[in-house]
């Protein structure tokens, strides 16, 4: 029965890892106390106990989903004023096992909100480039207002998110008060980096691609490093721009120059789309295979890092799916926007969102005529 296995279950391995959402044997002994984690997991799965590999290296698991509520209703009612310290464990546990995404949800649990923006601060970029815009927006949306006016580079993570999600006035107006007074000059260097580009990108995000162009010209120079999250998006938006201006190898030699920011600080969305950029350019020169090469390499990067649909592998699909349509392959180009259709309005350039719908229709289009015609 239920009751009997959650008794035998709990004399195994110590509730307390019920506030776990995926389980290793090194982190359930620092919940516990104990050292016998992985042991015990290895035995648990063996006797079918309600545990679920997620690898096939069987490193983690996870809870039934019914069991593990079972057990945190548990250990909700009998050792409340224990589950802040269990979270507070957790997340000292992911950040030195580097894990700084979970160790930041574990620290906001624990209502600790300056020690969850201080681990936010440490690596909110690294999130962000990762194409987990989302995620950076959800955690500063949880941070009291104070506390992130005590964490000014969270303040100018906020501006990013806020583009990431279409609200470019909003990210207009808080860049204008971080740059305001002395609030400026409490960003370090790489911050006020971040500032430079994000005013510089925002045209670009909604059209104005003349403007964003002499922007970034302005402000590229400015920046206090390469190799850094603003450096490449700032190479990415100037090739974007010198590609639509038809100064094809200036634009290649700025989007190769961002190419490397990007690999240094890991950057699958800024990847995705100096690579689509490039493609843009060799086809722009009537180069189709060099340009068809440079899509296809982009839509590999973007399914290698996330198998399923995302918003970088929905950029890699609109490209594809243009110079597919072009060859008449409106098979595949079909396809490819199908599986990323309810992602294009989130990408956030607008001239490839524009690009994305008109391809659509023009496949269906031609498919409609040809079914006339026969």
């Amino acid at each position: 029965s239920l009751g009997m296995r959650a008794i035998i279950y709990h004399e195994l391995m110590d509730q307390y890892t019920s506030i776990l959402e995926r389980m290793a044997g090194p982190l359930c002994d620092a919940l516990t106390g104990r050292s016998d984690g992985y042991e015990t997991l290895e035995y648990l799965e063996r006797s079918h106990l309600f545990l679920i590999p997620l690898d096939d290296e069987r490193d983690w698991y996870r809870y039934h989903n019914l069991f593990g509520q079972f057990l945190r209703s548990r250990l909700e009612r009998g050792f409340t004023d224990q589950i802040g310290g269990l979270h507070r464990a957790a997340a000292e546990w992911f950040s030195e096992n580097g894990r700084p995404a979970e160790a930041v949800e574990h620290m906001l649990a624990t209502g600790c909100s300056d020690r969850a923006a201080g681990l936010m601060a440490g690596c909110w970029r690294e999130i962000y480039a990762a194409g987990q815009a989302r995620t950076v927006a959800a955690w500063v949306e949880r941070l009291p207002r104070d506390t992130l006016e005590r964490h000014p580079t969270l303040e100018v993570a906020h501006c990013w998110t806020q583009c990431a999600q279409g609200r470019y006035d909003q990210a207009v107006t808080s860049l204008k008060v971080l740059s305001s007074g002395d609030r400026q000059q409490r960003l370090d260097p790489l911050d006020r980096d971040e500032m430079y580009t994000l005013e510089s990108t925002i045209p670009l995000l909604e059209g104005r691609i003349e403007e964003c162009h002499r922007e970034v010209e302005v402000n590229l120079p400015k920046l206090s490093r390469t190799g850094s999250f603003a450096h490449g998006v700032a190479s990415n938006a100037l090739g974007f721009c010198l590609t639509t201006a038809g100064r094809f190898d200036e634009a290649d030699a700025v989007l190769k120059r961002g190419l490397k920011s990007h690999s240094q600080t890991g950057s699958m969305y800024g990847t995705v789309f100096a690579l689509c950029s490039l493609g843009w350019g060799e086809l722009s020169q009537g180069h189709l295979t060099a340009g068809l090469a440079q899509y296809r390499t982009a839509m590999a990067h973007a399914r290698e890092v996330i198998p399923r649909a995302s918003i970088p592998g929905s950029v890699a699909a609109i490209f594809l799916a243009d110079v597919l349509f072009e060859m008449d392959r409106l098979g595949e180009a079909e396809q490819l926007l199908s599986d990323h259709f309810a992602l294009i309005p989130k990408v956030s350039i607008l001239d490839v969102v524009v690009l994305g719908y008109l391809t659509f229709a023009r496949i269906h289009f031609m498919q409609s005529r040809r079914k006339e015609a026969c």
